[in-house]
This record gives C-alpha cells, structure tokens and sequence, in this order.
C-alpha cells in the first residue's frame, strides 16, 4: 500500500500560476504527489480529469514516474471518454507504464463487452496506445514485452474485434474495430479465419460508404495511405447505419 503524503499540495495556486504563465513548469513536489497522494490531491486530481483541466492533470501523469492505484481507474475512464485516436494518449500510456500493458488493455477489452456505445468506440480507439509507454515510467512496459501472455491476449483482442464488429449496429464502433483488423486471412490464427473472412465481406458490402471505401483501401495489392483514418466531420457519438 503506497503511503499518503503527509500535507497536500496546493494545485489551485500551481494550477492558477501554469494558467497565468501560459505553461507548464514541472514540479517534484506535485509529481510526487502522484505516487503517494493525499486525500485532498486525489480529489482534486480525479475531478480535474473531468473537466477543463483535464490536459493540466494528464501531463502531470504522463510525467509523473510513479502513480497511486487510486488514479488508474480514472485515467482509463478519461482516456476512453476522450474518444478520440491519438487524444487518449496522455491518460492511456501512463496506465500502461504504470500498470501494466496487460491490465490495460484488458480494462479496455471489458468495456468493448459490456458499455455503451461511445464507451466501446472510445475503448477501441485507445488500444493502440495501450501499447506505448508514457515519457514518465517505462519500466513496467519494458519488463512485460515478451511476455508468454501477450499472443494469448492478442488473440482475445483480435476474436473481440471480429465479434464487436458483426454484432454492432453503431457505425462508429464497426469501424473502430474494424480498422484493427488485418484484411489478409493469412494473418488469423486457423480457428478465427470464418469469422474474420465473415467481417471483411460484411464490410464490403456495409451501407456506410467509408467503410466500403476504407475496405476495398485495404485490399488493394500494395496500397499508398488511406487519406482518412477515422470518418472526417463525424463526432464520437452512437450513430446506428441506416
């Protein structure tokens, strides 16, 4: 159990003198904070991932070399509320870091079961960072790389895309699944090869014109980028196909 700081720091008057600067100044005492918080730091920290100083606080994680366990389920939340593919990355990575690659992600595989819509997109969209470590804490990431779990997890992953995509009527969260997963058969293990080879045709033929687009994209012998990655002007909201 990591101990709680003795006196809490004051993050208004920090938080006040970063507004009035117009930047950053890194802080030992606040990063420390992280590691071994008070009660009042947590709350403020926590509350903060909520709202207008939600990029304040997340750079102080992805700072930080070491966080407190109370933080890491409101990190996870604020980076899958993000919604966003490359905007989750300062509350994802310090997760992973931290926490472990494993823990991570299969906190983002929960939600892909079981929330809401947006919460599934968000999810989806944060898996690749899951994979990355923050600037803060690198340790944890490193020391898990070649671990005998990671083809066990990617298999799950990869089963939960295929299945997340067949199952859902949302646009957003087909799409967000599907953009994870490799349109060659060759690259599924034997047992998931029907169902992949279900997906991609279901995609072919989607009644969204993007994905069509984004589909035939991928299958094209040696393709040159996509323009798009993720549909332009659409906003991370439940959004059924017509």
């Amino acid at each position: 159990m990591v101990p709680e700081m003795a006196r809490p720091f004051d993050w208004d008057a920090y938080y006040g003198k970063s507004q009035t600067a117009g930047r950053i100044e890194r802080s030992r005492v606040a990063l420390d904070c992280l590691a071994t918080p008070a009660s009042e730091d947590a709350r403020w920290l926590i509350d903060g991932l909520k709202g207008e100083r939600k990029w304040f606080v997340a750079v102080h994680f992805y700072w930080a070399p070491a966080i407190a366990e109370v933080f890491f389920q409101p990190l996870m939340d604020a980076g899958i509320d993000e919604c966003e593919p490359s905007g989750c990355r300062p509350f994802i990575t310090p997760c992973s870091s931290m926490f472990g690659v494993r823990r991570t992600l299969e906190y983002l595989y929960d939600v892909i079961e079981s929330g809401c819509d947006r919460r599934k997109t968000g999810a989806l969209l944060c898996i690749y960072m899951a994979s990355f470590p923050s600037a803060g804490n690198r340790r944890q990431a490193n020391t898990e790389a070649n671990g005998k779990w990671r083809r066990h997890i990617k298999e799950r992953e990869t089963e939960l895309l295929l299945r997340t995509y067949l199952d859902s009527s949302d646009r957003l969260v087909r799409f967000a699944a599907l953009r994870r997963l490799p349109m060659s058969l060759s690259d599924y293990p034997k047992h998931l090869r029907p169902l992949a080879a279900q997906v991609i045709e279901a995609a072919k033929l989607s009644k969204d014109r993007f994905t069509r687009q984004y589909v035939r994209h991928r299958l094209t012998p040696n393709p040159t980028s996509f323009p798009d990655t993720w549909p332009s002007g659409v906003e991370c909201e439940s959004d059924e196909e017509a």
